[in-house]
């Protein structure tokens, strides 16, 4: 679970850092909201 956490922030920081059309950033977070909509 924490290396999940630390995957996400890179994918949070790299948004931040102004790519957010970055296709690395755009899959993280794909993932991450499946993950989240697959718990729930």
């Amino acid at each position: 679970m924490v290396t999940e956490k630390k995957d996400v922030g890179s994918c949070y920081q790299r948004l931040l850092s102004g790519n957010p059309n970055d296709s690395k950033v755009v899959c993280c977070l794909s993932q991450h909201a499946s993950s989240h909509s697959s718990r729930t």
